[in-house]
């Protein structure tokens, strides 16, 4: 909290709570359908608090449940709709019961606003999500119909159908208003031609009819009645049989008189709402009726009242019913009343709810018999039982639930109550009985004041369930009210529950932190509090039986500075009196400990007995934010100076050296301790430790709270160690820390000599240095008398620059190692160079400089290069190698050659810092189509003269565009440079033209030719190498023969043709036209002259001479004549004929009695006739007859096709073809019965597409006629689709004509929407119904079908994705029938393996629609793009039809499955003292993609554990992540020590501690990593042996000594390779000389045996170089004598 700020908390209320929340509107009122109506509630949560949001997930379920609908199928009411009202359904799916319903949010409240169209009881419930309603729910409205409509309203009944004289004929109304339903009452009046009408009502439940009957008593010889029925003056039609246009009534056909009135049994109707469901009751509980009926359907009895006018064939009729229990346990007998006109009732009562059988036999006697005759009208075995649901609530039967244990304080609890009839009958709710008649209240009484609360009812388990909740314990007694009436027993005992309420289980954000000392700011040390135990209503917990399984927790976490330490988390322990339950609250004392000053947040859980482990239960008041200080008093044992003195300190003898002492207390906390006493003494190494001297100065310094001690060393001419020691209060400081450095005494030591900048010496400095190589040089300091230093001072350090400065800047640093086991420094300029400087500027140029920040000076280093002044030295760069990425064509632009010519291109290579490259480079060319290479006869790269710039050079002889790559290092370099694109284009074009490769195509040299027709052939010129010329390249002569070849071998006969020749400019190409004049073998012989003269000769152009066939002519279809009587005219059903003769094209008959079968015949349309044979007239060829009968007077298409061949796909007409004939007739007059309707639109079409129907009117005969003028007025003849509500939703597409010409009507529509239809065909008076007619989904719409893919865009491995693909027509309806054209659907997905098509597998939907799908299980990482792809199953051609954008999703890896990890790098087998090598691990997860993002908690390292004896292992190397050009773990390693070692790489998932690989499997072949030196440093080489001693030697006897490389850091070099030079100098006019490189010879171990031989006595120096430098940097040389030999000895 901030000092002085009012603290803040938003406090949001819980989830919605069935017991609090309540609905507003509870009074039952009365609506009209189709009126809006709402209902309202309030969400709140078991406080009380009201939820205010407008979220409407959390809206449950909201049920409606209708009245019943009159279903004219059956012609009674169906039972009661329940409709589900879930927010999730479409409107569509409820809009059989609704208008429209919408849920609003206002001022906490929420309002469901509805509108049905059904007329009933209307019951909406309101419940959680968990199924239990809110209080006040259900609700329940009464919906009244509306109006009665007469469009909507239905007659129906035998006195609409056929009236019977002498009977009566009896008629129902059904009045409707506009959604079908029934109204309670009607303005209804009946009026009948004959009679006076008399309307009474029936009703039975929610339905109302009316009857009305008439008794006929008309003449014998009327045939006809009209019957009238209005609602509200409006006359109602619906139902009529005919309509009688001058009365605009019912017509009503009576039966003729003297008709037999026969008892038909098979005809007995049984009906009534008494079949299907009835009420336990004493009294009557259900009914229905008997009707029998004769075989015209009438109803039927035996009467002798109607013998007068009918004869009847039965006497009697006797019906038997047999009501049992589907169980077999109980029985119903039921009561059959007989009203004497053909109508029995049969009632029937029980008391045992439940489902029964009902089983009616009826028995009737015929005239002149007394054996009855037995059927069955119903049986129960095979018919739907009837249903005796309970009756009315008894709340003496009613049971309640007992508690299954007691209620806790806090904790809603719930009571259950099982309603029942006064039968025991189990309630069962509905639209017969609606749960809003029974209320049951659960009244709650005991030491707290609690509300009744309300039951609601369960309808998943037929209970009414109530909740409460007590937030006290004590005794309570519960009880329930039904109506208002106590639930009681039979015996009239009240039903009570007396349970004892306990506390609820213990709850951490009730518990309490008692504020003791523990919970307060303080010093640092141990601290305690306590937890009190509190249940969810916050009452104290005196007893919690399991104590021993609460969790408490205690964290303690640094929050005012993260760097303050370790803190301690706290122990818990628990109060004994938890376990007696003797009243005395529970509690939890805690302890803790904070070592560390500072800020904490104090962190409490407490969690009852079951919670989860690792779960946290905060308690009330945690966190608590607590402030630590530190001790009062110092401890001298935790104290140490700073910095900690040692050897390493870097102490100049002379100057003031300055430490700190920083007092801590026993927790090691700072703290100000001004008035501590620090006492410090020295004495020098080896001295005596019991006198030591006292040194320095000491002060306190408040602003840092520490003791500043300074002392100075005396100077000496050596480094001195010194003994220092550091007291508090006469205690050594330091001697109670862990690590021994800190513990008093310290042992320092103090330097002497400073490093002069003009003695100190860079070696290697003119060394040539490759671009971007990294170099190293060493730099040694000697002080001023040109003795060699080792270190420096800490105010001193050298610094390094490299002038001048390109735009990719010179990388340099002065390094500082210190050199193992000595207290010595190495000192190395290492820098890099990138760009090479124009051969015109100044060299790179190093300077060195020692800088002094103690004197804020500087001072240049060395002697430098020679004439560039103290301090400067000159560098070298060369070029590195050729870098693919820098290197490019030099100017990459398109061009155009000639085939079988040399091209070139240049290429400027450069590294890749982008320095020109000389020298050797190896290039190559991409190979393969469309590249140069293989194509090319030669190709390859040459050096130039001009620097960085080499010249690719290639020869092809295909004339084409080519694409010209160049690579290098396997990869292609760029066309120029800037450019992104690789390649060059370049077009060949052919050569000069070569006769001798022409070619000639075409009919006559390549085809067969036609005798008689113009036929044309070309010639093609070509280059040398068949490439195809645009034209020849010179004036041309073409000398052409061409002759044919006919007859036999024994008498050929030649002809010659005649030839005309062309040239086309635009295409280049010769053409030869000519006429072939008769049949036979053509041979062509083509020359070519190059230069148009006879003179000068002729060549043969590939090919020649050519031959080809000269074929004769066929049957011309348009010159074939048709005659014969069957042209002009024709009788119906008469056959008659047409002759066909066959001409070719010049008129001459084709003699072939064969070619009946390439003849075809036919009629249009193909009904009006038939075809009767086809066969040669007269046995001869050339004429066929073609016998054919028509059977309609309407004019009549006939056609007659030819072919050559079996397939009359590509057949000709004949000529004449097509005829139109009208065929005569003597038609009797139009009987409108034998109406003839055909077409595709009678019972099924497609959407969208016009369904036709075909209208034809016929005599008596069936003979075609055509239409009075009367029937061909618009309107007479017409059409109707209707749906199932009786309106006609596609009346504006229809259209009817009549055709003169075809004699017929014609009626189109277009239906859009699937479903079922009834189509009425009005002809005048007659009306054709057929039905149904099916509309199904139309042609298969790309624009409309629908493809869902899985949702997302990131994905893990193993992801399940899905495309499925919903077939529409292009009205959006669901395609039910595969498409016969069954094209293929596919997926094409491309990954970073491959390009994949996947078939889609074809499906059907619940409703019955089809969808393809394709699932897709990847676990390859990388990026996928989705197409949807449709194929051609005739072409097989595949097209993408994917709508709207293309899918893209990732695959990325998943977790890291750290066994599979890849280790690599260069510094696994071998690594050089002098040289930083690399450690690489590459992860990957379980289904080996690499793993691109850093994984969490992953720990990587790496050690060199040492083989080599005396060698230590190296630290641990930890790992780091990367993301460049190489993605995983990396570290750099540099091992200062020769030797061998065992790498090994440790993963650990520092998250879950299983995942892990202590040892990571290295690559195959590895034994151990070798570490050695590789690079000899000269100045730390050494020379030794007898031939370098001081010992004099003899001449002519042999010398020899070795010398031992080394590396900067003092490593033995275990490789050979060094060149040393070897002068022997003489002193005083001596002889010098030069040992002979053979003479020093390479051990390959780092050694090199040097052998010489003086000859002659004398002293000498012996100067031992390489490179330049002397090794061990002995620039003094080493001396020794040479003395004579014994006389004589050999020289």
């Amino acid at each position: 909290l901030v000092a002085g700020a009012a603290p803040t908390m938003q406090v949001n209320p819980a989830g919605a709570d069935a017991a609090r929340s309540t609905m507003l509107d509870l009074t039952v009122s009365t609506v009209s359908v189709g009126t809006l109506t709402t209902f309202k509630f309030t969400s709140k949560d078991r406080f009380g608090n009201t939820i205010n949001t407008e979220d409407f997930s959390s809206i449950p379920t909201l049920t409606l449940v209708s009245a019943p609908r009159w279903n004219e199928a059956t012609n009674q009411a169906d039972q009661a709709a329940t409709s589900d009202l879930s927010r999730l359904l479409s409107l569509a799916e409820v809009e059989a019961s609704l208008e429209g319903w919408f849920v609003s949010f206002a001022n906490s409240v929420y309002t469901i606003s509805m509108a049905t169209r059904t007329a009933g009881t209307m019951t909406v419930r309101v419940q959680t999500v968990s199924g239990t309603a809110i209080t006040g729910s259900p609700v329940m409205k009464t919906v009244i119909p509306a109006t009665a409509a007469p469009a909507n309203s239905l007659l129906y009944g035998r006195g609409i159908i056929l009236a019977i004289r002498g009977l009566s004929n009896e008629v129902i109304i059904v009045p409707r208003d506009i959604y079908g339903n029934a109204p309670a009452t009607a303005d209804l009046t009946a009026v009948h031609s004959d009679t006076t009408l008399i309307i009474t009502a029936q009703g039975e439940r929610n339905f109302v009819a009316y009857t009305t009957t008439y008794l006929l008593n008309v003449p014998d010889t009327q045939n006809a009645t009209t019957f009238q029925a209005y609602l509200s003056g409006t006359l109602v039609t619906r139902g009529c049989i005919a309509a009688v246009p001058s009365t605009s009534g019912c017509a009503v056909p009576i039966q003729p008189t003297g008709t037999v009135r026969t008892f038909n049994p098979a005809a007995t109707k049984v009906q009534g709402l008494g079949l299907t469901k009835g009420i336990a009751s004493l009294t009557l509980s259900g009914s229905f009726t008997i009707q029998t009926l004769d075989t015209n359907g009438v109803p039927w009895w035996p009467a002798a009242a109607t013998r007068r006018r009918l004869t009847q064939t039965t006497t009697s009729v006797l019906f038997t019913v047999d009501i049992v229990s589907t169980t077999g346990s109980t029985r119903v007998t039921p009561t059959i009343v007989n009203d004497g006109r053909g109508t029995y009732t049969v009632t029937y009562s029980g008391t045992a709810a439940g489902n029964f059988r009902m089983t009616v036999t009826q028995s009737h006697i015929n005239e002149g018999s007394t054996t009855p005759i037995v059927t069955t009208v119903r049986a129960g075995a095979t018919t739907a039982p009837m249903t005796l649901r309970p009756g009315v609530t008894s709340s003496l039967h009613s049971t309640l639930d007992a508690l299954l244990a007691s209620p806790q304080t806090g904790i809603p609890f719930a009571v259950s109550l099982v309603a029942r009839d006064q039968f025991n009958n189990l309630q069962v709710y509905g639209v017969d009985y609606p749960v809003s008649l029974d209320n049951f209240v659960l009244v709650i009484e005991g030491t707290q004041s609690l509300p009744d609360v309300g039951f609601a009812y369960n309808i998943t388990n037929n209970k009414w369930d109530a909740i409460s909740t007590i937030s006290v314990t004590g005794n309570f007694d519960i009880t329930t009210t039904l109506n208002g009436v106590t639930v009681t027993d039979i015996a009239g005992n009240t039903a009570i529950l007396t349970p004892l309420v306990e506390s609820s289980p213990l709850t951490a954000s009730q518990s309490l932190l008692l504020r003791d000392d523990g919970l307060t700011n303080g010093p640092v040390g141990t601290r305690t509090f306590t937890i009190v135990a509190r249940d969810a209503v916050g009452n104290p917990i005196a007893y919690i039986a399991d104590v021993a399984r609460v969790t408490c927790v205690v964290t303690l976490t640094g929050v005012t500075d993260s760097t303050i330490g370790t803190v301690v988390t706290g122990t818990c322990g628990s109060d004994p009196s938890c376990l007696v339950n003797d009243g005395t609250t529970c509690t939890f004392p805690v302890a803790y400990e904070v070592r560390t000053a500072g800020g904490y947040r104090l962190d409490v859980s407490l969690c009852a007995p079951g919670v989860a482990a690792g779960t946290s239960c905060p308690v009330q008041g945690s966190p608590i934010t607590i402030t630590k200080t530190a001790l009062t008093a110092p401890s001298a044992v935790h104290t140490t100076p700073n910095p900690v003195p040692s050897v390493s300190s870097l102490i100049q003898a002379g100057v003031p050296w300055e430490v700190l002492v920083v007092t801590r207390d026993v927790f090691e906390n700072v703290m100000a301790a001004p008035d501590a006493s620090i006492e410090v003494t020295a004495y020098q190494a080896g001295a005596d430790p019991t006198a030591p001297t006292a040194f320095g100065s000491v002060t306190y310094q408040a602003s840092d709270q520490s003791h500043h001690v300074v002392i100075t060393f005396p100077s000496s001419t050596t480094e001195v160690n010194y003994i220092l020691s550091f007291k508090m209060g006469g205690v050594q400081l330091g001697t109670a820390l862990p690590n021994p450095e800190d513990h008093s005494p310290y042992t320092v030591t103090v330097l002497v000599a400073a490093v002069s900048a003009v003695q100190t010496v860079l070696y290697g400095s003119n060394t040539a240095v490759t671009a971007g190589a990294v170099v190293r040089l060493t730099l040694q300091p000697f002080a001023t008398d040109k003795t060699r230093v080792n270190k420096l001072t800490s105010a001193q350090s050298f610094r390094a620059s490299i002038t001048p400065t390109p735009a990719l800047a010179p990388i340099v640093s002065v390094l500082s190692t210190p050199v193992v086991g000595t207290a010595n420094f190495d000192f190395k300029v290492q820098f890099q160079l990138f760009t090479l400087l124009p051969a015109t500027s100044e060299p790179y140029v190093l300077t060195l400089t020692l800088v002094n920040s103690a004197s804020n000076s500087s001072a240049l280093v060395g002697v430098g290069s020679t004439g560039l002044g103290v301090g400067k030295y000159k560098l070298t760069l060369v070029a590195g190698a050729a870098d693919p990425f820098k290197t490019h064509i030099v100017d990459g632009v398109d061009f155009t050659g000639t085939v079988g010519l040399r091209h070139s291109i240049d290429i400027l290579a450069k590294d890749q810092y982008s320095n020109p490259v000389t020298g050797s480079v190896v290039w190559g060319f991409n190979t393969g189509q469309p590249y140069i290479v293989p194509s090319a006869t030669e190709a390859f790269v040459t050096a130039t003269t001009e620097v960085g710039v080499y010249r690719a050079i290639w020869q092809a002889n295909l004339a084409r565009t080519y694409v010209l790559q160049i690579a290098l290092s396997g990869m292609v370099i760029r066309a120029c440079s800037t450019c992104e694109n690789v390649g060059v284009s370049v077009l060949l074009i052919p050569g000069a033209n070569d006769v001798s490769q022409w070619v000639a195509s075409g009919p006559g040299v390549s085809a067969p030719v036609n005798v008689g027709e113009v036929a044309s052939f070309t010639l093609q010129p070509r280059d040398s190498f068949s490439n195809n010329r645009e034209s020849p390249g010179f004036e041309s002569t073409l000398q052409i023969t061409m002759r044919v070849r006919s007859g036999d071998d024994a008498n050929p006969v030649i002809n010659l043709l005649i030839t005309t020749v062309s040239y086309s400019v635009a295409t280049g190409l010769y053409t030869v036209s000519f006429t072939p004049t008769s049949v036979g073998t053509i041979t062509t012989e083509i020359l070519v002259s190059a230069s148009g003269g006879v003179d000068v000769g002729f060549t043969a152009i590939k090919g020649s001479p050519y031959t080809a066939v000269v074929v004769g002519k066929q049957v011309d279809p348009a010159v074939s004549v048709l005659s014969g009587p069957g042209l002009s005219g024709a009788l119906v059903g008469i056959p008659t004929y047409i002759l066909v003769t066959l001409q070719d094209e010049d008129g001459r008959l084709v003699q072939d009695s064969a070619l009946q079968d390439n003849i075809d015949f036919t009629v249009t349309p193909s009904a009006a006739g038939v075809l009767n044979s086809i066969i040669p007239e007269g046995g001869s060829g050339g004429v066929y007859r073609i016998s054919y009968t028509l059977f309609t007077a309407s004019s009549t298409n006939i056609t007659v096709l030819y072919t050559e061949n079996a397939d009359f796909a590509n057949a000709l007409q004949v000529g004449g073809s097509p005829l139109v004939i009208t065929p005569a007739q003597n038609a009797a007059p139009i009987d409108l019965a034998r109406t003839q309707i055909s077409g595709s639109g009678l019972t099924g079409v497609f959407a969208g597409i016009r369904a036709e129907l075909v209208i034809s009117l016929a005599d008596a005969n069936g003979v075609s006629v055509r239409p009075t003028a009367a029937l061909q007025v618009p309107g007479v003849v017409r059409i109707e689709v209707l749906d199932a509500f009786g309106q006609q939703p596609y009346a504006s597409s229809y259209s009817v004509t009549y055709s003169e010409e075809n004699n017929e009507f014609s009626a189109r529509y277009t239906a859009t929407t699937v479903g079922f239809y009834s189509l009425n065909v009005i002809v005048s008076t007659e009306t054709f119904e057929f039905t149904p007619v099916t509309v199904r989904a139309g042609p298969y719409s790309v624009t409309t079908s629908t493809l869902f893919m899985t949702p997302g865009v990131l994905f893990p491995p193993e992801s399940l994705l899905t495309a499925t693909y919903t077939l529409k027509d292009a009205f959006g309806n669901p395609i039910l029938i595969v498409p016969t054209s069954r094209a293929r659907f596919y997926v094409l997905y491309t990954g970073p393996a491959a390009e994949v098509q996947e078939a889609m597998t074809l499906s059907l939907n619940d409703d019955g629609s089809i969808f393809y799908s394709f699932s897709l299980t990847v676990t390859q990482s990388g990026s996928y793009s989705f197409f949807l792809i449709k194929e051609d199953p005739v072409t097989l051609l595949r097209t993408d039809i994917t709508p709207g954008a293309r899918l893209l999703i990732t695959v990325v890896a998943g977790s890291p499955l750290l066994s599979t990890s890849v280790a690599s790098g260069s510094a696994i087998n071998f690594l050089s003292v002098t040289q930083t090598g690399e450690i690489r691990v590459q992860m990957f997860d379980t289904f080996g993609n690499m793993v691109t993002t850093e994984p969490t908690g992953i720990a990587a390292t790496a050690l060199y554990r040492a083989v080599s004896e005396g060698v230590a292992d190296s630290p641990f190397i930890p790992l780091a992540w990367v993301a460049t050009t190489f993605v995983g773990y990396t570290a750099a390693v540099q091992i200062s020590v020769v030797g061998t070692y065992s790498l090994r790489i440790s993963l650990v998932d520092a998250v879950t501690l299983t995942n892990s690989v202590a040892e990571l499997e290295l690559p195959e072949g590895y034994t151990a990593t070798v570490v050695e030196s590789t690079e000899v440093s000269t100045l730390d080489s050494t020379a030794e042996g007898d031939g370098l001693s001081t010992a004099v030697k003899v001449a002519g006897n042999p010398q020899t000594f070795t010398i031992i490389t080394k590396d900067t850091l003092g490593n033995h070099v275990s490789v050979g390779g060094a060149f040393f030079s070897v002068l022997v100098l003489a002193e005083a006019g001596g002889v010098s000389f030069r040992v002979a490189e053979s003479a020093v010879v390479d051990n390959n171990d780092g050694t090199y045996t040097v052998r010489y031989g003086p000859t002659r006595a004398g002293v000498y120096r012996i100067e031992i170089t390489r490179n330049g430098e002397n090794v061990g940097g002995n620039t003094a040389g080493y001396p020794i004598t040479v003395v004579a030999g014994a006389p004589g000895a050999p020289p």
